[in-house]
């Protein structure tokens, strides 16, 4: 488990989103991967405060679309919107903490936010099962 602070220094590479992309899909896959509780674990105790701002970052609406307006760039925000919902949604899964940290830091906005009639299939999915997992996770019968 203890690729999570290399993987800080992969995903902080703004100029290169197709690497950030490649290590926020690592993360996810650390994240759901044999013991996710562990991973979770590992998580907070190694970079939660560090990889919350960063994916604020990558999630942050006028930032995406000063980069959208660049062609060949769409394709990998777009990946790196996919890659950094998965994490979150991981971070969620079965972990009522984790579900009112996102909301309470405003993921759940900003993913709301991302979901309109233009967003693709590829980003659709993980937003709707993070916004799921989120509010099931916080809400009890």
């Amino acid at each position: 488990m203890g690729g999570f602070a290399a993987l800080a220094k992969i995903i902080d590479d703004s100029a290169n989103m197709e690497l950030v992309r490649t290590g926020c899909w690592t993360l996810s896959n650390m994240l759901k991967g044999r013991d996710p509780s562990a991973a979770r674990r590992e998580f907070y105790k190694i970079g939660n405060a560090y990889y919350m701002k960063r994916f604020f970052q990558l999630l942050d609406s006028k930032q995406l679309q000063q980069q959208q307006q660049q062609k060949e760039v769409v394709l990998q925000i777009e990946g790196v919107i996919v890659e950094v919902v998965w994490c979150l949604t991981y971070l969620t899964s079965r972990d009522e903490p984790g579900c009112g940290a996102i909301i309470k830091a405003g993921f759940a906005d900003r993913i709301a936010k991302l979901m309109h009639k233009d967003t693709k299939t590829s980003i659709l999915i993980p937003c709707n099962n993070n916004l799921i997992l989120v509010f099931s996770g916080i809400i009890r019968p």
